[in-house]
């Protein structure tokens, strides 16, 4: 998962927050680059329900 959100923060698509507290806290917030993605997660979201994934 830390790949991912690696990647994903490398290519802009989101940002992410760390505040400083015990134990650590990390936020991650989508940019205007990762919102215009969102209608793709959703179709790629409803072909994975429709076929069991």
């Amino acid at each position: 998962m830390v790949l991912l959100f690696s990647s994903g923060n490398a290519t802009g698509s989101f940002f992410d927050q760390l505040f400083n507290q015990f134990p650590p806290l990390v936020e991650y917030f989508l940019t205007d680059l990762g919102e215009s993605l969102k209608p793709i997660f959703n179709e790629m979201a409803k072909w994975g329900g429709k076929y069991g994934f």
